[in-house]
């Protein structure tokens, strides 16, 4: 938002896009062909609207179980941005589950980003030993 602007509403389906050089962006009923090419295919299946379909229902919390590898490892393969959440999300189970560590190690070549948890620089010592 810049200082003045309105507040656009956009309907189902609408986009509103800001053009190079453009002032002011524009409401176009559909997304530009580019954008929707470009997208990847998972984010472009419709998902129906299903608020209503739980609204006032409540649920409580409860948990499933310890994670797995195979729960993690879609996001640990996934592309950077999930990987560095991958990192932040399941670091203590790597330090604490052996199995979910080893199985990290066994594919570190494509994980670079869990180096500094499965080998932790040394901190704390300086030059003089200390």
């Amino acid at each position: 938002p810049r200082a003045g602007d309105a507040d656009v509403v956009l309907q189902t389906g609408q986009a509103l896009t800001l053009a190079p050089g453009a002032a002011q962006p524009q409401v176009a009923p559909r997304p530009p062909a580019g954008f929707v090419g470009a997208m990847p295919r998972p984010f472009m299946d419709t998902l129906p609207p299903r608020a209503a379909a739980f609204r006032g229902r409540v649920v409580a919390p409860h948990v499933l179980g310890p994670v797995t590898w195979a729960d993690a490892r879609p996001w640990i393969d996934g592309e950077p941005a999930l990987r560095a959440l991958a990192v932040q999300r399941w670091k203590k189970l790597a330090r604490r589950d052996p199995e979910f560590r080893r199985q990290v190690q066994v594919d570190i070549k494509s994980h670079p980003e869990w180096l500094p948890v499965l080998a932790p620089p040394r901190s704390g010592v300086g030059a003089d030993g200390r």
